[in-house]
């Protein structure tokens, strides 16, 4: 059997390289130094994960041009003007989002007030748009009495 020595009784003597670099504490190996020139975090740091309203925030503020055209605009105010262009061209549910958020905008803020004269007015525009779409049985809305929302239809 072998004759153990405590671990604090052996002292610590380095080694020495190939052409004479002492290895020990504080001195590692030359082969596992860093080299000059090279990184040590060649990967770089991790890049940081977007939230979705981050990431919605920066496609809205991305530019884009308007088909046919020399307009650039955001992409929010794309949204905008095509669903405001739904609206203006009979869509009831797109008049209705559109009123709703300038409703809501106009309480929220000192903004640009929405004046409705004669609400009876828009309840008529919104039924004669809804006669202009075609229904699902037949093809299209020609009465008053067939327009959805009646009370007996």
């Amino acid at each position: 059997m072998s004759k153990q020595v405590p671990l604090d009784a052996s002292p610590r003597r380095p080694i020495s390289d190939d052409d004479g670099y002492k290895v020990g504490p504080g001195k590692p190996p030359r082969h596992t130094q860093f080299k000059k020139g090279q990184s040590g975090n060649p990967g770089g740091r991790k890049k940081e994960r977007l939230d979705f309203p981050t990431l919605l925030l920066e496609e809205f503020q991305r530019s884009i041009s308007i088909k046919g055209s020399d307009e650039i605009l955001s992409a929010l105010q794309a949204v905008i003007r095509k669903q405001m262009i739904a609206a203006l061209s009979g869509n009831p549910r797109a008049m209705k989002d559109m009123l709703d958020r300038m409703e809501r905008m106009s309480r929220l803020t000192s903004g640009p007030e929405l004046v409705i004269d004669d609400p009876e007015d828009d309840e008529a525009m919104i039924a004669r748009a809804m006669r202009r779409r075609p229904g699902p049985d037949s093809g299209s809305y020609d009465d008053e009495d067939d327009a959805p929302g009646d009370a007996d239809g």
